[in-house]
């Protein structure tokens, strides 16, 4: 960390007034115009006096210092080259400074091999022109760098070395020997280097070098998380240590801390904060500024995806992890990214290989030892273990982690072994050990460990069901969910929140056990007790944003909304009973699926206006593989009849058979696997397919689809907006600014390429024109006016429907890569992400996303699919229709002309669709052309659509004819009446037939150059 401090402090300014040929004084000046923001002035003279005289070494130096602190590498390499090269040249003292500058940037870009070359030249040219000061930086860099290639004992001796060659009154150099020598000891985990670093730290002060008292706390810091679990403090250090960087403009330094401070900002569970730290590293760090700062910030990226659930974003940054790594040659460090990797191939379910690739970095840490990567990677392994029942393997693996945890005084990590200890037992079926093994744990828990709470609480609840205690179990799992509650309540990222689910039901231990305890609850007699906990961890993030987008609406006038049904929702989870008293008539039943991993039970329940039933069904996981290939083989057109059957005859039959007669729609909270399902396609014992029966829509939650309900129904007119056919012209990812192409979790280069892919979707302009009849009012916007622009700095609020006649992008593995495609302009590039939609403002009764795979996303545990239909609730509409896969362009228009036709006719949504889908299939349409649509929300809504005056044009025609006759006659006898003498008698302006109503639709069609070829 210190390899780069600064060779003077700013109070060395002093030095401007010496010799102007004096190289400390020259690097001190220059350190001074960056620090002081004068860089632009101090260059200018510099260059001026090379003008005057091009052999003029001092400005060369000044320059070239210049260069390598404003991270401008090839340049500086360029001067510093200027000054040292040439075999016939002396050593003198600028060519020294010149040599360890080139030292220090050699170290920054992480070319560490030759950066020891460059600073043991520097040594020598040091010793050659008698400065001793400059030779002991020299040796103090050049341990720090040897102490991780050749080891302790040799970067010992250099500092020995160093230490006779500082001068008592140079308090400068010798906080550098503080900090460097504080480094080496935390190499060896020695207890004393947090001492040593506090020292040097005061030392540097004193000396006013801010960088260097930055480092040297960065030590202190490190010292005080890692060896004495005092995070909280050495939280507080690190606020310290980015502030002396941030005064002193050294962004790669600032890069270092806020890289620190992002993983122990993780280590506490302030997930917002890391997350915003860490991308802010690899932002300053990237360009070369510091390129092991980087690979390490983009590993610990890696490693917060996956602590979050976000696969996506995990898997990019470990390959760019391990890239950066492999480069530097840094096998330590890609041995931490292929740690993550092992972890995704854990989760895909490559057991072997993942094994593989945790021994390999265990190999790793034999020879480059890194504790608090190798204590997990034996938790790994034995969780890996348990999957396959060697228990004595697991056994041996949590010992190993122990022994570990034990010899680097890592006590946080020692109390954390205790929940592993407790997921061993109980899979060895001994719950009495479990609970006793937890009692201890939760006692030793730091408050704000709240995701392990959650965790810890959720195995007790598993282990009181497999002892019999129900009573406890309901107790727990209770208190499991307060727990996780209150840490979500603390996350201070929304997007972390809505992953906060995922926490600790992670890829080395997945199955917490409350699928389990939920099934056993509903099938002995307390099926009202496991609904209301399985709803719990329904949509809760989603339910309070559209609590709070609710309360903005509200204020602003626009709502349909009531302030009252809204405060009534926030933070609360609707029992059953709720929920029945919610569903607006007998025809409508909520099935709510409950789903687990590793062979969990499946719970289904069904709630209508007259109780609630639950079912158990077969395990999740045993359905996944027949779902897949249902959803593949409709896809592509394929007979699937038998899986029709047989899925509907196991998820489906049973708790159909127990609605009361006459219920035809059916409102479903899927759940794992079942969230890919389109039950519509399924096919019931009398040989018809589902729609026949009913009229299926989608909800996040039941708490969520009685929310909706609740809210006043639409009155008047529906007005309509429909953006169709947009210019597709994406601009790079790089284009939105540097944070967001060096984080890399809001675009990718991956996105720009599949836009340039998409084909122009002619026919969606029709589909647009087509269904704007039916709307009293509308309008459409088409090529560039559908724009990204527009949709974002208009109101929303009047329009009671909303069409998507587009493409859209959707990510299965993550929200990052997920968005609806409009035209770019008027600074936007035409990718709405769900983030962008979930703060759009509306208040409709219908979003439509004509668009393909609209309803599918990422799953996340207990919050559902995050794609393009959440946040569209989110933001206000009652009801989603989107689609499962890709739908040609022609297909969709003519089903959307059914759908809007059917509603136009008085039937709600939902109804409609179903009609729509029920005319497809009779009309002998594949399935795959009417099952890949689905609704999600209130399938009752009903736009007060109109069907368009078909039949006026002919009757126009005929007036237009008796007009015509009638104006012959009426100017024969006028012709007539003048002969007589009498006077005109000529018909008001606008006098005549009646003007035929019709819709007022408004196309706003900007004139583009292929608009010839329509």
């Amino acid at each position: 960390m210190i390899a780069k401090a600064s060779l003077a402090a700013a109070l060395l300014a002093v030095l401007q007034a010496g010799a102007p040929q004096d190289p400390r004084g020259v690097v001190a000046r220059a350190l001074a115009a960056v620090e002081g923001d004068s860089v632009a002035a101090v260059a200018a003279r510099w260059t001026q006096r090379l003008r005057r005289d091009s052999t003029d070494r001092a400005a060369v130096l000044g320059l070239a210092t210049i260069a390598r602190l404003t991270y401008d590498h090839e340049r500086a390499a360029r001067l510093y080259g200027r000054l040292v090269e040439g075999g016939d040249r002396r050593p003198d003292g600028i060519a020294a400074y010149a040599r360890i500058g080139r030292a220090f940037a050699l170290q920054s870009r992480g070319l560490t091999g030759a950066a020891d070359s460059a600073f043991v030249r520097a040594r020598e040219a040091a010793r050659a022109t008698g400065d001793r000061a400059l030779e002991a930086e020299a040796l103090i860099h050049l341990a720090t760098v040897r102490a991780r290639s050749r080891g302790v004992a040799e970067a010992e001796g250099l500092l020995a070395q160093a230490r006779g060659l500082i001068g008592p009154a140079d308090v400068r150099l010798d906080a550098l020997h503080h900090c460097g020598r504080a480094a080496v000891l935390r190499l060896v985990r020695n207890p004393e280097a947090g001492a040593v670093a506090t020292a040097g730290a005061e030392l540097a002060r004193r000396a006013g070098d801010r960088r260097l008292r930055a480092r040297c706390l960065g030590i202190v810091a490190a010292e005080l998380a890692i060896h004495s679990a005092r995070l909280d403090t050495a939280l507080v250090v690190y606020d310290t240590v980015v502030a002396e960087h941030e005064r002193a403009r050294d962004f790669a330094g600032l890069a270092v801390a806020l890289q620190w401070r992002g993983f122990f900002e993780r280590s506490v569970g302030a997930l917002g904060a890391a997350r915003r730290d860490l991308e802010q590293a690899v932002a300053y760090s990237a360009g070369g500024r510091n390129a092991p700062v980087e690979a390490w910030a983009t590993a610990n990226l890696a490693s917060l995806g996956l602590q979050i659930g976000d696969i996506a974003s995990a898997d990019a940054y470990a390959r760019r992890a391990i890239a950066l790594f492999e480069t530097q040659r840094d096998l330590r460090g890609s041995a931490y990214a292929r740690a993550i990797r092992a972890e995704l191939l854990a989760a895909a379910g490559s057991f072997d290989e993942a094994r593989e690739e945790y021994r390999a970095t265990l190999r790793v840490y034999a020879d480059a030892p890194a504790p608090t990567a190798e204590l997990p990677t034996h938790v790994a392994l034995a969780h890996l273990a348990m999957r396959e029942g060697d228990w004595a393997e697991a056994e041996r693996e949590l010992g190993r982690a122990r022994a570990v945890a034990e010899a680097n005084t890592l006590p946080g990590w020692a109390a954390g072994l205790q929940y592993h200890d407790a997921a061993l037992a109980l899979r060895r079926g001994r719950p009495a050990d479990a609970i006793a093994i937890i009692r201890v744990a939760l006692e030793d828990l730091p408050d704000w460990q709240g995701d392990y709470r959650f965790a810890y609480r959720a195995r007790l609840a598993e282990a009181y069901v497999r002892l019999g205690d129900l009573e406890r179990a309901a107790a727990e799992l209770s208190a499991a969910s307060d727990a996780l509650d209150s840490w979500r309540a603390s996350l201070d990222h929304q997007r972390l929140r809505l992953l906060a689910f995922q926490r600790k039901e992670d890829f080395s231990d997945p199955d917490l056990g409350v699928a389990t305890v939920i099934a056993a609850l509903a099938s002995n007699g307390r099926a009202a007790a496991a609904f209301h906990l399985a709803e719990r961890r329904r949509a809760r993030e989603l339910l309070d944003r559209m609590v709070r987008a609710a309360a903005v609406l509200e204020r602003s006038g626009t709502s349909r909304d009531s302030a009252a049904a809204a405060r009534s929702s926030a933070g609360a989870t609707a029992g059953w009973q709720e929920i029945a008293a919610a569903i607006p008539d007998e025809r409508t039943a909520v099935l709510e699926f409950v789903t687990g991993q590793g062979g969990e039970p499946t719970t289904l329940f069904a709630i209508t206006r007259s109780g609630l039933h639950a079912e158990v069904l077969p395990p999740a996981d045993t359905l996944e593989d027949d779902i897949a290939r249902f959803v593949a083989l409709l896809g592509a057109g394929a007979d699937a009849g038998p899986l029709a059957r047989a899925l509907h005859a196991a998820v489906l039959e049973s708790a159909l058979a127990a609605l009361p007669r006459g219920a035809d729609r059916l409102v479903i909270i899927p759940a794992g696997p079942f969230q890919r399902l389109p039950f519509d396609a399924l096919v019931a014992g009398d040989g018809a397919r589902l729609v026949e029966h009913y009229a299926v829509s989608l909800a996040p939650s039941a708490t969520v689809a009685a929310r909706i309900w609740k809210r006043p129904a639409a009155s008047g007119a529906a007005t309509l907006l429909a953006f169709a056919d947009p210019v597709l012209d994406v601009p790079d990812a790089a284009a939105r600014g540097p944070d967001a192409a060096a984080a890399g979790l809001e675009r990718s280069r991956s996105i720009s390429e599949a836009l340039a892919e998409l084909p122009r979707l002619r026919a969606s302009a029709r589909e647009a024109r087509s269904i704007a009849r039916y709307a009293p009012r509308a309008t459409v916007l088409r090529r560039s006016a559908a724009s990204e622009a527009w949709l974002g700095q208009n109101a929303l609020t009047p329009y009671r429907i909303l069409h998507f006649a587009t493409h859209a992008l959707v990510d299965d593995a993550g929200t990052a890569r997920t968005g609806l495609v409009l035209a770019p302009g008027g600074g936007e590039d035409g990718f709405v992400t769900p983030g962008e939609l979930a703060r759009l403002a509306l208040d409709a009764d219908l979003v439509v996303l004509a668009a393909c795979r609209t309803v599918r996303g990422i799953s996340v545990r207990g919050e559902g699919v995050q794609g393009l239909t959440a946040p569209l609730l989110e933001a206000g509409a009652r009801a989603v229709v989107a689609s499962r896969w890709d739908v040609g362009d022609a297909v969709s228009a003519g089903f959307m002309a059914s759908f809007y036709r059917a509603m136009a006719d008085g039937l709600p949504a939902g109804a409609a669709l179903r009609a729509a889908k029920l005319a497809a299939l009779r009309g002998g349409a594949p399935v795959e052309d009417w099952a890949a649509y689905t609704l999600v929300g209130d399938p009752l809504v009903r736009p007060a659509l109109e069907l368009p005056p078909s039949r006026w044009p002919m009757i126009l025609a005929v007036l237009a004819i008796l007009a015509a006759v009638a104006a012959v006659a009426r100017g024969a006898a006028g012709v007539a009446r003048r002969a007589a003498g009498r006077p005109r008698s000529d018909p008001l302006p606008g006098a005549g037939a009646p003007r035929a109503p019709g819709p007022a639709v408004r196309v706003v069609d900007p004139p583009t150059a292929d608009d010839s070829v329509r």
